[in-house]
């Protein structure tokens, strides 16, 4: 291998600037970017032009110049289903060294992780949690299929495959679907942004965040249960998209409150900047994370965080940057009261602190780089 590059080929069913599909775009980005910069690799991406789950949301890629070859194939149906990706797979797995899949239940998964058997490559995948999520979240949609698309998925997997996990309770999750199989713990990254913060007004006033997907499984609904116990200087600003009969039960519910929940809907970078910067407290009651890269970006903008202990955050309160609670019994609104009589920039700043020495994008790169390095000393 000292002769030329390690190839890499990422295979996703998204890639930036989908940014409609969450924090995975971004993490999977900045993994390629990283990779990308280090000497002695090169990284190709192969994916779908989906941008939303309607076909005619397309990525427009114009004006993003990537350091690597992105190959955005046409959507045909469904949120990746695309016979050009299909038929892009063996010369993209051919060329390549390594093979990292990232998304679970997805068109290029199944197919991805067969053909690289066939062609003898190693794989590294990326669940993103979703393996996690069908363990722990029993009321989640299209169970039996799932379990379905997991069994297969052990089955024609190389036996020189490694699954990419976030945390040690991902692992731990996936690990009962996929038994004697390596795993990778590797946190995403998070770049530290210029902190610029609002002047907190004091205790009449504390402004709430919410920023991610709007679904059931992020505990939307309880954290606007918990705003009926909050006093009326509390507001919640609510940021993400979501499914839209979900949306209109939100916004119906958050009716009630006259002005203290506001819907703002899908924001970019630049936006989320300046919504970190006018929150005094980031709130995200999930039932199921594999990382939470929201609450890393909280802690970067130098915003404390009140979670569960369904996240892998459970020691917000040990480093002294948050809560974590329960996720089914934790009484939410005292978490947000509790935390909101401490100094809250103290807090920030404690959190910043950690997610600059142990998640910054050089170290995820550095952990990948040497992640495909293993794999092929140890195929070779």
């Amino acid at each position: 291998m000292a002769s030329r590059s390690l190839r890499v080929i990422q295979i996703v069913p998204s890639y930036f600037p989908a940014t409609y599909w969450g924090g995975p775009i971004f993490s999977t980005k900045m993994i390629c970017d990283e990779v990308s910069k280090r000497p002695g690799f090169s990284v190709s991406v192969l994916t779908t032009d989906a941008a939303g789950p309607a076909v005619s949301q397309r990525v427009d890629s114009r004006g993003i110049c990537f350091a690597y070859p992105v190959l955005f194939c046409r959507r045909i149906a469904g949120d990746s289903i695309s016979l050009g990706l299909f038929s892009k797979l063996y010369r993209g797995i051919s060329a390549a060294d390594v093979v990292h899949i990232t998304a679970t239940f997805s068109f290029p998964t199944l197919p991805a992780l067969l053909m690289a058997r066939l062609l003898r490559k190693p794989v590294v995948w990326s669940p993103r949690g979703a393996v996690q999520a069908t363990d722990g979240w029993q009321s989640s949609p299209r169970q039996f299929p799932k379990q379905l698309f997991l069994k297969v998925a052990r089955k024609i997997a190389t036996s020189q495959l490694t699954i990419h996990v976030t945390s040690e309770c991902e692992r731990a999750a996936t690990q009962r679907y996929f038994p004697g199989v390596d795993f990778a713990i590797i946190p995403n990254g998070v770049k530290l942004p210029n902190l610029v913060r609002e002047t907190r007004r004091g205790d009449v006033s504390l402004n709430l965040m919410f920023l991610g997907r709007v679904h059931p499984q992020k505990g939307v609904e309880r954290l606007l249960e918990a705003m009926n116990n909050l006093p009326t200087g509390v507001s919640l600003d609510i940021y993400g998209t979501g499914d839209p009969a979900y949306l209109e039960h939100i916004r119906r519910i958050s009716v009630v409150f006259s002005g203290r929940v506001r819907l703002h809907g899908e924001i970019h970078e630049a936006e989320k900047c300046e919504a970190f910067r006018k929150a005094d407290l980031f709130v995200l009651p999930s039932f199921s994370e594999n990382f939470g890269i929201v609450i890393a970006e909280s802690l970067a903008h130098g915003v404390p965080v009140v979670t569960t202990t369904a996240t892998p955050w459970a020691d917000l309160g040990q480093r002294g940057c948050g809560l974590a609670i329960d996720a089914h019994s934790g009484d939410l609104s005292a978490a947000i009261l509790r935390l909101a009589g401490q100094d809250l920039a103290r807090m920030g700043a404690v959190g910043r602190r950690w997610i600059a020495e142990e998640f910054s994008p050089e170290k995820v790169g550095d952990a990948f780089a040497k992640l495909y390095r293993t794999k092929v000393a140890a195929f070779g």
